[in-house]
């Protein structure tokens, strides 16, 4: 036995290094067994976390509801871009309509742009 030491009355005794493990060990099991001594959190602790709770909650609401204009706004606008495209499709029938007339008119030979 290493960390023991014999005695005068026939029982071992630890060295004061293996005494000192040995307080630790027990030390750390009892703290270990006890029970839980937390207190109640502090009021401004409670406040201050019931606060930062609902300022998200409230700011990921407001966010959501940006984020349906947003998608609202950017389908409106692509809606109105295809109204654009498809009224420069008609003016540009309308001018290759009206250059063929003129060719007509004139005699001479259609464009070659246009369809």
């Amino acid at each position: 036995m290493t960390g023991f030491l014999a005695s005068r009355t026939g029982r071992f005794r630890a060295t004061s290094e293996t005494a000192a493990q040995l307080d630790q060990h027990l030390t750390s099991a009892i703290a270990e067994l006890a029970p839980p001594t937390e207190g109640k959190p502090m009021r401004g602790m409670q406040r201050l976390a019931h606060l930062t709770q609902t300022a998200v909650a409230d700011m990921d609401k407001k966010a959501d509801a940006i984020a349906d204009r947003i998608a609202a706004a950017q389908a409106r606008g692509h809606a109105t871009m295809d109204k654009f495209d498809s009224y420069a499709a008609s003016i540009e029938q309308a001018a290759d309509d009206a250059e063929k007339a003129l060719a007509q008119l004139t005699n001479s030979p259609p464009p070659l742009s246009g369809s």
